[in-house]
């Protein structure tokens, strides 16, 4: 499996796209804004999960990189989705280490340390909302779940 960010140039793009093209930036936005949800995760289970448990495999530290720095570009540029900063807020609270050692993504730590650990719980989130998203979707589907068991 590789990994490709090009989210700062795909924001870029969407930035210069003309107001008429309207449905297809916000699906773009959309692709761009579920790929990095997904991107963050698979740096935190790789990081957290044995990957004879999950299936995913260490990251390279280049890897890991591209996803920090696309991270800290949207942090620093206000355009972080309310759900990947609920999510960030999950992961981060449960292994700071996985996020917190990338000391230079400024704008990364400044929202991983004003955003509460459990805002989860009082998001927007069904678990029926994360069908179909992979093993992400099936993390946060059981989250959830057990959740509400409890």
């Amino acid at each position: 499996m590789a990994i490709c960010l090009d989210v700062p140039v795909g924001l870029e793009y969407l930035q210069a796209m003309p107001d008429n093209a309207g449905t297809v930036a916000f699906v773009e936005v959309m692709r761009v804004e579920e790929a990095l949800r997904r991107v963050a995760f698979l740096l935190w289970c790789a990081a957290t999960q044995p990957a004879c448990l999950t299936g995913v495999a260490e990251l390279t530290e280049s890897q890991e990189l591209d996803v920090v720095e696309t991270l800290d570009g949207v942090c620093k540029e206000g355009e972080l989705d309310p759900q990947l900063r609920w999510m960030l807020g999950y992961y981060h609270g449960r292994f700071p280490a996985v996020f917190g050692r990338f000391e230079r993504a400024r704008a990364l730590q400044h929202v991983l340390k004003q955003t509460f650990p459990e805002a989860w719980r009082s998001a927007d989130r069904e678990a029926r909302h994360f069908e179909g998203r992979g093993l992400m979707g099936r993390f946060w589907s059981d989250v959830i779940t057990s959740e509400e068991r409890d």
